[in-house]
């Protein structure tokens, strides 16, 4: 029994082999199976849009970016996560051979980034990149890539990304805290050391 929103489709192939079993019965035996081949390849076909609508939905909608490239560096894949990070939304990104330099306009930068890329394939995780925003703030993305391991067709490659900016600054924050507490410890103890003389 095939099922779809609560429906049967066996129900429904019972209810017409009850209605047409005259009109059935002079129809030679090779047509019938031809039409039920038929209609059993549309329901298959029909389950796996409905299939692929919902994966392209949790793609679109997921709270991590993810993005694609084709085998030209171009973009096809910029998802609302990417757009809420970044500020460029896939009308601006998606196929716009220049989308690279927007969010990596230092050349330099973008250069070292892609010989990096080349060099360690497909198949990376948690590499940060420092992506400029369309406001022109900086954010550092954690990009991990298993395209190689999951290859989609029509994707060279692709990748989910996770903004870790804030766990950036926290972390910096932390280290001059840390800094500033080896220099007052220090002080500390030299002025123990003084009064103790």
């Amino acid at each position: 029994m095939f099922k779809q929103n609560g429906f049967s489709f066996s129900f429904v192939i019972f209810k017409l082999n009850y209605a047409l079993t005259p009109v059935l019965k002079q129809i030679p035996p090779n047509y019938i199976c031809f039409f039920l081949y038929a209609f059993l390849q549309e329901i298959a076909e029909w389950d796996l849009r409905q299939s692929e609508e919902r994966l392209r939905l949790v793609i679109q909608n997921m709270p991590v970016m993810m993005d694609a490239f084709d085998a030209d560096w171009n973009v096809i894949a910029w998802n609302r996560e990417c757009e809420r990070v970044t500020g460029y939304s896939a009308d601006e990104i998606v196929g716009n051979p220049k989308a690279l330099e927007l969010l990596c306009p230092d050349t330099a930068y973008r250069e070292r980034m892609m010989a990096e890329w080349i060099e360690r394939g497909d198949d990376y995780r948690n590499w940060e990149w420092e992506i400029t925003c369309q406001d022109g703030s900086v954010k550092t993305v954690s990009w991990s890539n298993i395209s190689k391991l999951f290859p989609i067709p029509g994707w060279a490659t692709w990748g989910i990304g996770v903004d870790v900016t804030e766990r950036k600054r926290a972390e910096e924050k932390l280290r001059k805290a840390n800094r500033a507490y080896k220099v007052l410890s220090g002080c500390n103890q030299a002025v123990v050391r003084a009064t103790e003389e």
